[in-house]
This record gives C-alpha cells, sequence and structure tokens, in this order.
C-alpha cells in the first residue's frame, strides 16, 4: 500500500449532537453552508483536498504545513465572522486539529498514525480554537507571523507516545493569504536596497511526496535570509503565487519589485536528498551563485535547516558583492547612499592602509549627512576596531568610545539589526567588560544565526571571558559559513585562540600559522604566534618570532602588553609566560 508525508486537517463542529437535537433542520443547513461558502473555498485557495466529510467532520490533506495551518486560521476566523448575525444557542462552532505525518492511501481516502493524531489534537482544540503537533509548530512558527501557547505533552487516547501540542493564538496577526493581491500591491522598488524574492523550489522527485519538502526548504530560505536584514526580502505568500507559472526572471523580477531572485530544485532518491539553488540577477538574467547540497536524510529537518543556513550564508555576500561591483561601475555623480557605503565596502575590503582611509572618508561622510540605516554605522565600528588590533590607533580610549557611539546609533535606527549588536560587542570587548561582550555577541548570533561575524565575535568574547571550549564552535562555524571571507584572518585568529585557551598547542600553530599566510605583518596575530611557539618550546623558532613580532610593536614590559592586549582577558597571563618562555625578558 502506497504511503506519503502529509499536513492532515481534521474538523469538527462542537456539540453537534446537542444542535441537531435542538434544530434539525437548521443545524444541516448551517453546516452546508459554512461548508459550501467558507470551509471547501479555503481549502481549494490553500492548495488542500477533502478527503472526506463525515457528519460533521472534516478530513483534508495538504502538501504544505504552512498552507493547512493558514487554511485553518481563514476558517476559524472566517467562522467567527459569520456567527457573529446568529443567536448564541444555534452557532456552529468547529475546533480543528492539524498533524504533520506518514499517511497510508487507499483509493481517494487515508489512515494511519498520522490521521489519529490529528484527529486527537482535534479533540484538545478547544471550541473555536486550532491546537498542532510539535513537528507542525517546528514548521510554522516563523512563517505566517502567528503566536502560539505551549500546551505541553498529553496522552491521549489509542496513541503509544504522548504528543506534544501547541494552541495557535487566533488574535496574533497574520499575513495576507490572498497571494494574488500581495503581488499587485507589492511595490516596483524598495528604497535604494535591492530585494531579494526566493521563488517555491521544484519537486523534481518522481514522488510528489516530497512537494512539502520543497516548501519547506523556501520557506526556512526566505525566513533565514530575513534574518541578515541587509536587503529586503518578498514574503513568501507573494514568491508562492507564482508557483507554477511561466514567467521569465525579468517578468518576476518587475511583479515582486525584486533585483535577485533565488530559485532551485529538490530530488530525493532513497534515502538521499539532492538540493540545488541559484541566486539570479534579475536585470541580466545572469547567474550569480550556484551550489549543489547532497545529504542523507536520517533527519528531515536537521536537513531542511542545514541546507536553508547555508543557502543564506551564501547568497546574502554574494549580492553584496555583486552590488558594490555595480556601484563601482557607476559615474560618481550618479552614487546614492547605498551605492557610497558599497564603496566603502569594497575600499575596506582591499585590507590596504589607503584602502582603509577611503572607507572611512566614505564612512564618515555618510554619518555626518545623517544616513538612516544602520550599516555604515557597523562598518565604521568594524574598522576602528581593526585600527586597534593593527595598532593603527594611538589613542585606544578615544577610539573605544567612538565604536560605543557608533554601534549605540546603529541600533537606535534597527534595534533588531544582527550587525548593530556586533558593534556594541566589539566595544565591550575593547573596553575589557567581557561579560557584555558575550551578551551582544550572543543577541547577535540569535539574530541571524549564519552570519559569520556574529559567530567570530561570540567565540572571541567567550574565550577572553574564559570559556575558549564553549568558544570553539562560533569560532568553526564562521570559517564553515564564509571559507572566502575577506575577514578569514580574523576567523582563523579567533579559532587559533580558543584552541590556545584549551591549549591544544599543535592545533592552534597550524591555525595560527594559517592566519599569518593571509596577513604576515599583523601585530595581534605575530604575538600570538610567538606565545604558542613559547609554549611548545621551539627554539630557534620562537626565538626567530619573538624578534618579527618585536619589529611590529615594541613590547618594552609586563604593563606595556598589558595595555595592548585584551583588557581582564583570561589569557593575559598565559600568554605573558608564553612570550618569557620564548625569550622576552619584559
Amino acid at each position: 500500500m502506497e504511503r506519503r508525508l502529509a499536513a492532515i486537517l481534521a474538523a469538527d463542529v462542537v456539540g453537534y449532537s446537542r444542535l441537531m437535537g435542538a434544530n434539525e433542520v437548521g443545524t444541516l443547513s448551517a453546516l452546508k453552508s459554512h461548508r459550501e461558502a467558507l470551509i471547501e473555498p479555503a481549502i481549494a485557495a490553500h492548495r488542500g483536498r477533502i478527503v472526506k466529510l463525515m457528519g460533521d467532520g472534516i478530513l483534508a490533506e495538504f502538501a504544505s504545513v504552512v498552507d493547512a495551518v493558514a487554511c485553518a486560521v481563514t476558517i476559524q476566523r472566517g467562522i467567527s465572522k459569520r456567527n457573529t448575525e446568529v443567536a448564541t444557542e444555534s452557532r456552529l462552532v468547529f475546533r480543528i486539529g492539524i498533524n504533520l505525518g506518514d499517511v497510508l492511501i487507499e483509493g481517494d481516502d487515508i489512515h494511519g498514525n498520522g490521521v489519529n493524531v490529528a484527529a486527537r489534537l482535534e479533540a484538545l482544540a478547544e471550541p473555536g480554537g486550532i491546537c498542532i503537533s510539535a513537528d507542525v509548530y517546528r514548521q510554522v512558527r516563523n512563517r505566517l507571523g502567528l503566536q502560539f501557547d505551549d500546551l505541553g505533552e498529553r496522552e491521549v487516547k489509542n496513541i503509544a507516545e504522548p504528543v506534544h501540542v501547541y494552541r495557535v493564538q487566533l488574535d496574533s496577526k497574520i499575513e495576507p493569504l490572498d497571494s494574488s493581491v500581495a503581488i499587485e500591491q507589492q511595490p516596483p522598488a524598495l528604497a535604494d536596497k535591492p530585494a531579494i524574492a526566493v521563488l517555491p523550489f521544484r519537486n523534481i522527485s518522481p514522488d510528489p511526496e516530497q512537494e512539502y519538502f520543497a516548501e519547506g526548504i523556501t520557506e526556512d530560505i526566505i525566513t533565514t535570509l530575513s534574518n541578515w536584514r541587509s536587503f529586503p526580502v518578498i514574503s513568501q505568500n507573494s514568491t508562492f503565487a507564482l508557483k507554477g507559472t511561466k514567467f521569465d526572471d525579468k517578468q518576476i523580477s518587475e511583479r515582486l519589485g525584486a533585483r535577485y531572485i533565488v530559485q532551485g530544485s529538490v530530488r530525493r532518491s532513497g534515502g538521499k536528498v539532492r538540493i540545488t539553488a541559484e541566486l539570479t540577477d534579475a536585470r541580466s538574467s545572469r547567474s550569480v551563485w550556484s551550489q549543489r547540497y547532497d545529504r542523507r536524510l536520517d533527519n528531515i529537518f536537521e536537513v531542511q535547516d542545514d541546507v536553508a543556513f547555508h543557502v543564506a550564508a551564501a547568497v546574502a555576500p554574494e549580492i553584496c558583492r555583486t552590488e558594490y561591483e555595480s556601484a563601482l561601475r557607476k559615474n560618481p555623480n550618479d552614487l546614492n547612499a547605498w551605492d557610497i557605503y558599497l564603496h566603502a565596502v569594497w575600499h575596506r575590503n582591499l585590507r590596504t592602509k589607503v584602502g582603509m582611509t577611503e572607507a572611512k572618508r566614505h564612512l564618515e561622510n555618510l554619518i555626518s549627512d545623517g544616513v538612516d540605516f544602520p550599516e555604515p554605522y557597523s562598518l565604521l565600528a568594524s574598522i576602528l576596531s581593526d585600527e586597534i588590533v593593527t595598532f593603527a590607533t594611538h589613542d585606544v580610549d578615544a577610539t573605544i568610545k567612538r565604536i560605543f557611539q557608533l554601534a549605540n546609533k546603529a541600533h537606535t535606527i534597527n534595534p533588531s539589526d544582527p550587525a548593530a549588536y556586533v558593534s556594541r560587542a566589539i566595544a565591550h570587548f575593547w573596553k575589557g567588560e567581557l561579560r557584555n561582550a558575550v551578551n551582544d555577541a550572543s543577541l547577535a548570533v540569535q539574530a541571524n544565526p549564519s552570519s559569520p561575524l556574529a559567530n567570530t565575535w561570540l567565540g572571541l568574547a567567550l574565550t577572553h571571558a574564559g570559556e575558549p571550549i564553549q568558544a570553539e564552535p562560533y569560532s568553526r562555524a564562521a570559517l564553515k559559513l564564509s571559507p572566502l571571507d575577506p575577514d578569514r584572518v580574523l576567523f582563523l585568529t579567533d579559532l587559533a585562540l580558543s584552541l590556545l585557551g584549551q591549549q591544544r598547542l599543535e592545533e592552534a600553530l597550524n591555525v595560527c600559522e594559517d592566519a599569518l599566510s593571509l596577513a604576515p605583518n599583523l601585530g595581534t596575530l605575530r604575538g600570538l604566534h610567538v606565545v604558542i611557539l613559547g609554549h611548545l618550546e621551539s627554539q630557534p623558532a620562537a626565538s626567530e618570532a619573538l624578534r618579527r613580532y618585536l619589529k611590529i610593536r615594541d613590547i618594552r614590559d609586563e604593563d606595556d602588553y598589558r595595555r595592548i592586549f585584551v583588557r581582564n582577558s583570561a589569557l593575559t597571563e598565559f600568554n605573558l609566560a608564553g612570550l618569557r618562555k620564548a625569550g622576552w625578558s619584559g
């Protein structure tokens, strides 16, 4: 017998027998009216299928969990509105349960534990309410603007394992469900920043059951990209309305007001899945980036999260790179604030003294003009941090104060911007307020888990706060998320420090030397190299490393070293011991 995974919606009328006993004809007429005018059209509009009608009950299935929940909300709100003109004792009130589970197919009917759990969830729902399983909750929690109550695990009849139940808060807002209207109302452009549209990934598996998985991947990418907040992301209701259409990239761009389009496909074979993703510049239909992901399906939700995480982490920087290359080709007289910011990014990524000076000039001009997006403030804070690292600033306290001002301004403009949290973490870090740095960097990672910069600063703060074991996963995440990043030397230094803090010296040395191959004259990195070689007692290599370090920065005594090293760092004494083992006499 055939099986497939489906979102199952079960609904029935509360107190149906009492209503029939009081007014059989009126109850049947009202039930038919609700079905024909509201319930059946809502299920069809959300791409669902009515499996069967059972007296007052309805069983429907959906390929998309999001569609199932959105449909349930539409039904409950519609029923509530229709009941306003009906006497209280005669109102038909529904309760709905939704589950994601494996079902057995028999003709047009479905059976199995997935259906049974949906029925039990329906029984747990309050009149006019919706209860969903934990698997459904994981799929929809960030996608419809809804709020949920966690009701915990419940023992239910004829189900072996407890069911974790969530209740949908029907008084919370939901995004518009009429996708065709959403497209027509979408503006043709969104300020100066380019918008991104993620089209529904195509299911090219022979099994139509995988449609829900392809949609889930799409929804996760939309959510994860939105966390970057660098560019507007078109809502899924608008992009999903184009599913199955034959529009080309330019037509999609015009309809959605999006400059960039992400699309892809899903193919499942046995216990493996292949997911392809591509980023296209809709202006030229040029492919900017593409990638293929092969995964085992040991845990379908983990695969979905993992692929969405990596697609978003690749797409956002690629758009930045394409945008600043485009800005560099523009006539200087035609540059807007966003273009000028992109010029600053390009100059900063040159990693030269002239480049940094030009980047600062562009950013200071934007800030003096009162630019109203947070990126220039956050980028300038990061550049000033670089100057502390490279000993380019002679007044560290004044530089830290300036970083705080920039971070607070970025945070004021957009309190949820991850880069603003990173900027505040940087300021706390250099001031020696390491626990505050950990807290702000943690908020940055929570706001955007796929940001390599947020991950690396959380790793740095944890290491210097005395938690190098906890730091290591974040340090490695930054390298994994953006292996070709201009900040790669920072990511490697971060990882080397966490390994040093754990006294895994040989590993720390290998990572440190990888970093030195990228930035051989970086003072702090040269100092780290000396410390590691000193503790490894690798003479004469340690002596030569010390000579090169002191040529960059002449450290006269212990107090001098403390002034240039991270304040209150848990590594200070260990580092000083390493320097002395290398032959330093300060």
